[in-house]
């Protein structure tokens, strides 16, 4: 197999972020990111999540320490030339709403136009480009007020891309959307890589972190944390990030659920593996730690699949009991 040579797109070197005579947000940061890559960017609200990437965008000083930027500190570049290498998109941006969805997404392309703004017919092109890679150009004469919230938010992801620059930094892309709208926003977003773009986006939606991230950064106590989703969970790194409000890391679920106490043990057997992982399901949100069914000395749930119908079979000790669904089940084991 021939050997893939990535080349570094962006680094930060013992980045210190905060406010003047204030508790620093992060602390000796360094992380690299190479080209065509995904990065998601993890963490509780008020950890410095989006002062990382404006800092990253240049729209806010370090305390301390450098972003480079293909080589270069971005303090060396240029107004233009940063234009030119790297787009943000986070909230506030775009918020014309009287405009038209081809006018707004226009706006990218100021770093090419003269000083009146005059688009060429590249630029058009490029605008409808970028349109058409988002699924938005049925809608570029719509005005922006009249779309949905993730019409709206790949119409912000064109106006980045019409900027033409490899680098893109998104500040919470699906905030507020449904799940449709979110996967398409990132599904989007993952496209890009076959363009050799490097993405970097802050995110709460761990499904997306873990389905397309090439690498995760956790913002945790001031520290940047840095990896693949999978070496970060083989690590434990996502364990603690919220462990002080009662919530825990599901490592097999992919994600994060409620510390509770749990009732007791229950064992749970069958065959039919949906069966098995929507009763575990069941059974764990009621409160109960869900064992192999071979452990004796406690309750059993074994569940049957006969001729696409399921049953619940509660045994404890020498007394059987069936159910027809699962919110019977839960229902009796809740009484009791």
């Amino acid at each position: 197999m021939a050997r893939i040579i990535q080349h570094k797109k962006i680094s930060i070197e013992n980045l210190w972020l905060g406010y003047e005579q204030g508790v620093p947000l992060l602390e000796s940061a360094s992380a690299e990111v190479n080209e065509g890559e995904m990065i998601a960017l993890v963490g509780r609200n008020g950890t410095g999540k989006s002062t990382l990437l404006r800092t990253l965008a240049r729209l806010q000083t370090p305390m301390q320490g450098r972003v480079i930027l293909n080589g270069t500190p971005v303090e060396a570049l240029s107004n233009r030339e940063l234009a030119r290498l790297l787009s943000f998109a986070g909230p506030g941006t775009g918020t014309m709403e009287d405009l038209t969805v081809f006018e707004l997404v226009s706006l990218g392309r100021h770093p090419y136009t003269n000083w009146w703004g005059a688009l060429r017919d590249a630029d058009r092109e490029k605008i409808n480009e970028s349109l058409s890679f988002t699924g938005m150009l049925d809608f570029r004469d719509a005005r922006v007020n009249r779309l949905s919230d993730g019409e709206r938010q790949r119409v912000l992801i064109a106006m980045a891309l019409a900027q033409d620059t490899d680098l893109l930094i998104l500040d919470e892309p699906t905030a507020f959307l449904d799940i449709p709208n979110r996967i398409d926003v990132v599904e989007v977003l993952h496209r890009l890589r076959s363009q050799n773009r490097t993405v970097i986006f802050s995110t709460h939606d761990f499904d997306n972190v873990f389905s397309y991230a090439d690498q995760v950064w956790i913002i945790d106590e001031r520290r940047l944390i840095t990896g693949s989703p999978e070496e970060l969970g083989l690590e434990g790194a996502f364990d603690a990030l919220f462990s002080d409000a009662g919530v825990r890391f599901d490592r097999h679920g992919l994600r994060f659920v409620r510390e509770t106490d749990h009732r007791e043990q229950i064992g749970l057997a069958g065959e039919d593996r949906d069966g098995r992982f929507w009763t575990a399901r069941a059974l764990e949100r009621t409160g109960y730690r869900v064992e192999d069914a071979e452990e004796g000395g406690k309750p059993v749930v074994e569940v049957r699949k006969v001729k696409g119908v399921y049953r619940w079979i509660l045994t404890l000790g020498s007394t059987t009991k069936e159910f027809t669904t699962l919110y019977e089940l839960i229902s009796h084991l809740t009484r009791s």
